[in-house]
């Protein structure tokens, strides 16, 4: 088998043609890339994918957490934001409830956080950057509100990366309240969700012809 790489190293002109007359040969299949494994793309490759950006975002987000000021929050404020963030999703939960008319979980879960997870070096105090569980999802509540309807709703948006005090998380558990009860907000934050539940029970409309299909004499009676 002939040494190509040494021979391009010391000048040998050009590379010898691969065996076949100097045509490459076509992959297999006649050019066409071949399907991925299993045949065509499924939904459920597709909602993969989605999980897995959506996870990726997380990650990113959790890893901009903001460290505290004076080197630890007090726990006590952080559950006071998981409160307040609960109260969101109460609201939520009770409009998707109210356009469903139909009893059912909300569809964002509750954040379930007890300040556990790592050594304290004070008592109720939590040392370090703000708890990922806990920011991500407060996080993308702010930034869901400032997008929402062109910005209509940003007077209630806090920048998430400022919460490095007490006084901080003060303020942003006051928003939070302050989103639960604002009924078009809440509407707004449900529109997209309403959005992805699928076609509604056809009504008579849906089986009428068109107009133009309709007979000539029933034409001139409407």
């Amino acid at each position: 088998m002939p040494d190509y790489d040494n021979m391009a190293a010391n000048g040998g002109g050009q590379m010898p043609p691969p065996p076949g007359g100097g045509q490459m040969p076509p992959p297999p299949g006649g050019g066409q890339m071949p399907p991925p494994p299993g045949g065509e793309v499924s939904p459920d490759d597709v909602m993969g994918a989605a999980q897995d950006k959506a996870a990726a975002q997380a990650q990113a987000i959790a890893a901009s957490a903001p460290e505290p000021e004076g080197g630890s929050y007090k726990i006590k404020d952080i559950k006071m934001v998981v409160t307040a963030f609960n109260g969101v999703v109460d609201a939520i939960g009770k409009g998707f409830t109210d356009m469903m008319e139909v009893e059912g979980p909300p569809p964002i879960p509750h954040m379930e956080w007890d300040g556990t997870g790592q050594p304290q070096d004070r008592a109720g105090s939590w040392e370090g950057q703000l708890p990922p569980e806990v920011y991500v999802p407060v996080a993308a509540i702010f930034e869901g509100v400032k997008e929402l309807e062109g910005g209509k709703f940003k007077s209630l948006y806090m920048d998430p990366t400022t919460l490095t005090s007490g006084g901080a998380l003060t303020k942003a558990s006051g928003m939070m309240n302050r989103i639960a009860k604002n009924k078009k907000l809440i509407a707004a934050m449900i529109a997209p969700v309403e959005g992805q539940l699928g076609p509604t029970e056809p009504g008579p409309d849906d089986f009428a012809p068109p107009m133009e299909e309709l007979p000539e004499d029933m034409m001139a009676a409407i």
